[in-house]
């Protein structure tokens, strides 16, 4: 189509009653006014999705109980002090009928979703030539192993910077060494955590972290579990390997022209 248009000298135009071609070629002026637009519509119908993604049902009924949520927690500031307990009461059952209701459907909508899978759609029986190679490649990735040591052994300067970096207001681990403690203990024998913190990086030993609940301040309800905030104490020892080590690692990989989520 376009080479046509091109050897005949011709301009395609499809902007309100422009002609589509004018041109003048040879003496004489050649116009035809076709809608491209329309022509497509009448030649190339639309495909028209009619698969159903959600259960609208679900988002009127909750919509219903957001804006009845909405409404009595505005009537608390204008209500008048006799009736206030009233008109807060009132606002937190609906605020836990909102609640229930929208677990009551999150739940509904996964045993939904779990009844329509009806197999596991990726079997080997079915692969193709280039799926079967793309599946045996995964494998072999899958079943290599690392049998060389290659981290480089930890320095006197990474300890250093290490150390110092560390923060006294955060809580020890369970081994209940603060960072004080670590600090004059690494300042004091550096050659025995150089020792220790490299046989860590050859053994691949890493550290695990306590886990200590704390309420969130200002609840109603403390028998559900997003009313707690759960912090893990990481071993101060630990810190010291990871401060350094992972700034190590993580340095090479980010991309020159990133910002977020580094210092200085």
């Amino acid at each position: 189509m376009s080479g046509t248009l091109d050897e005949l000298e011709l301009q395609v135009f499809n902007v309100g009653d422009t002609p589509t071609f004018d041109t003048v070629k040879g003496g004489k002026a050649l116009k035809s006014q076709v809608d491209v637009t329309a022509s497509c519509d009448g030649a190339i119908p639309k495909i028209n999705n009619k698969t159903k993604l959600t259960d609208l049902r679900w988002f009127k009924e909750l919509a219903v109980l957001k804006k009845d949520v909405t409404r009595k927690k505005n009537r608390i500031r204008n209500a008048a002090r006799v009736r206030r307990a009233m008109v807060v009461d009132e606002y937190l059952e609906a605020k836990e009928l909102d609640e229930s209701t929208i677990k009551r459907a999150q739940t509904t909508s996964s045993k939904e979703f779990c009844k329509k899978q009806d197999r596991e759609g990726d079997t080997a029986e079915e692969d193709n030539t280039d799926h079967r190679h793309t599946r045996e490649a995964a494998s072999r990735v899958n079943d290599w192993q690392q049998d060389e040591y290659h981290d480089p052994p930890f320095t006197s300067l990474e300890l250093k910077t290490a150390v110092e970096g560390l923060n006294p207001k955060e809580g020890p681990g369970p081994d209940g060494f603060t960072s004080d403690i670590c600090s004059r203990a690494a300042y004091q024998d550096p050659d025995a955590f150089l020792a220790l913190y490299n046989k860590y990086l050859e053994l691949d030993i890493w550290k695990e972290a306590t886990v200590i609940v704390l309420r969130k301040p200002g609840k109603n309800n403390y028998m559900i579990s997003k009313s707690y905030r759960p912090i893990g104490l990481l071993p101060v020892l630990g810190k010291v390997l990871a401060v350094a080590r992972i700034k190590w690692e993580l340095v090479l990989r980010f991309i020159t022209r990133q910002f977020g989520v580094m210092q200085n």
